[in-house]
């Protein structure tokens, strides 16, 4: 099942295509935050600058993987994650929070990226999400 189907199967009840495909990859860019930093106890808060600076450090420079340009970039991804219900964005503090219910959605939607089917017919997707999984890993 492709990765464009996902929120109409995780019924976030909208759907946006336009642009909008990099959501996917930010949530599991999160995931992999979470997991990296052993972030377990609720609710998670991560500031916008410390997720960009694990994007910079271990996906950029370590794994040669871009995902966002720029800050801006990742908080308009973090804005629609938020309109989905995936994470809580607060615009005026510029801080990430996840209940329980958000990373019950974060989980389920890196599950489904880890065992895409489309992985194997899409070498480009599996590289970007072994790149991903191995920021997970400890030094």
């Amino acid at each position: 099942m492709p990765l464009f189907y996902l929120t109409k199967n995780f019924d976030f009840g909208i759907f946006e295509a336009e642009g909008k495909r990099m959501w996917t990859f930010t949530t599991y860019m999160v995931h992999a935050f979470i997991v990296r930093k052993n972030r377990n106890e609720l609710p998670i808060k991560i500031s916008l600058q410390e997720l960009y600076n694990f994007e910079c450090q271990e996906l950029k420079r370590k794994q040669k993987l871009f995902l966002h340009g720029t800050i801006e970039e990742l908080e308009e991804d973090l804005k629609f994650l938020s309109k989905i219900g995936v994470v809580k964005y607060n615009f005026r503090s510029q801080n990430i929070f996840i209940e329980k219910e958000n990373l019950e959605k974060i989980e389920k939607i890196a599950n489904f990226m880890k065992k895409d089917p489309m992985r194997k017919d899409l070498p480009v997707l599996d590289e970007y999400l072994k790149r991903i999984e191995n920021a997970m890993k400890p030094d």
